[in-house]
């Protein structure tokens, strides 16, 4: 990092990535985690919200005046699978440190979805039951793989295989899913993204973004009913 730009010059958001990189390499090389993690992260959040309170109320105040961070209900680690960015790793890391007790904190977990796993040929079902206790958000996006032309060329070949979905287009097995998240008594919002559907974007985004909702509801089992009472 000697030939980097000195002290005191402004850097963009695509140097961000740069730093995070050798912060990782480094980490790894030295065999400890890295730093800032996500519970730095969080700490940083408090203390700003700390600023924020101590403005619109006109005193000094302390950080802890603002909020408790082990009262929280924090999902402060990644997308579970995406892989390609080094905070990706370090915030399993950190999670998988919470599971066994290493982070005390029970209120660390993960924002899951099947699409980034799926599109680096990962099962996502397996990660999914191992973290389902640790799931606190679950991100609904899918994906499609087209397994022919992966067959055919290979997954360096000259054809794209994988697409990104919006749910109910994709590969997923949602009932699935929200039966395993179930089993481990998980309730929570299933939040849809849409725009990276190749077929249901532009006009057909919203046409997409209604069938997603509809077909969530019915892999939960459709409207909920109540057991009758004597």
């Amino acid at each position: 990092m000697k030939a980097w730009w000195p002290v005191g010059h402004v850097i963009g958001y695509e140097h961000t990535f740069v730093h995070e990189f050798h912060e990782f390499i480094r980490a790894i090389a030295q065999d400890r985690a890295a730093s800032p993690d996500f519970i730095d992260g969080v700490r940083r959040r408090q203390a700003l919200d700390a600023v924020d309170k101590s403005i619109a109320d006109g005193r000094w105040i302390t950080v802890s005046d603002v909020w408790d961070f082990s009262l929280q209900g924090l999902a402060v680690a990644p997308l579970c699978g995406r892989t390609c960015r080094p905070r990706a790793f370090c915030g399993l890391g950190q999670i998988r440190r919470a599971d066994h007790l290493e982070l005390p904190d029970a209120n660390v977990g993960l924002e899951w979805e099947p699409c980034h796993q799926m599109v680096k040929l990962i099962d996502p079902m397996p990660r999914l039951r191992t973290w389902a206790r640790r799931i606190f958000h679950v991100h609904g996006k899918d994906a499609t793989i087209k397994w022919d032309v992966i067959r055919q060329y290979g997954v360096n070949g000259p054809k794209p295989w994988a697409f990104h979905r919006t749910p109910g287009f994709g590969d997923s097995d949602w009932t699935a899913i929200i039966s395993a998240l179930r089993q481990e008594n998980w309730s929570g919002a299933i939040d849809i993204e849409g725009r990276h559907d190749p077929v249901y974007r532009d006009v057909l985004e919203m046409t997409g973004q209604v069938h997603a909702l509809n077909h969530l509801k019915a892999c939960r089992g459709g409207v909920y009913i109540p057991n009758p009472t004597m």
